[in-house]
């Protein structure tokens, strides 16, 4: 993670779509008509290799202004597009349905409820243990 003194995440995006960029060759190698994998081989290298990029600490630069944040989506639609084949001009909605993929911003969204869940029920386990673990009082 790239931090700036402004925390606009644009040093951290930047290198990250830089970094994908270069791992995206590997899928368009692997994405050829003939020769090529198949859609759910291309689509599991696709998580390995990039989507697990983006999500790392997705919840923390989902504070990034939204044309910011948006610098990642034409990365996320090119490497869905690749990986089962569709030309470039079929609409991304479509693309993202055959998929089965959600957007980058559904995918962040998902992350940070099931922090705030996973957050939420520690401390209720903690609270809860704490009360039923309390000495009685003698009176």
């Amino acid at each position: 993670m790239i931090f700036d003194s402004k925390f606009s995440w644009m040093p951290h995006l930047n290198r990250l779509k830089i970094n994908c960029n270069i791992k995206m060759k590997i899928i368009k190698t692997l994405s050829h008509l003939t020769w090529g994998a198949e859609k759910d081989s291309l689509l599991l290298i696709y998580k390995a290799l990039i989507l697990s990029g983006i999500d790392y600490g997705s919840i923390i630069y989902n504070s990034a202004k939204p044309n910011i944040k948006q610098i990642l989506n034409p990365i996320h639609n090119q490497a869905i597009r690749l990986a089962i084949g569709t030309f470039r001009t079929d609409p991304i909605d479509s693309i993202l349905c055959i998929s089965g993929e959600p957007q980058l911003q559904i995918r962040r969204n998902k992350e940070i409820f099931k922090y705030v869940t996973k957050s939420l029920g520690i401390l209720t386990n903690k609270l809860t243990n704490y009360s039923t673990h309390q000495p009685k009082q003698d009176n």
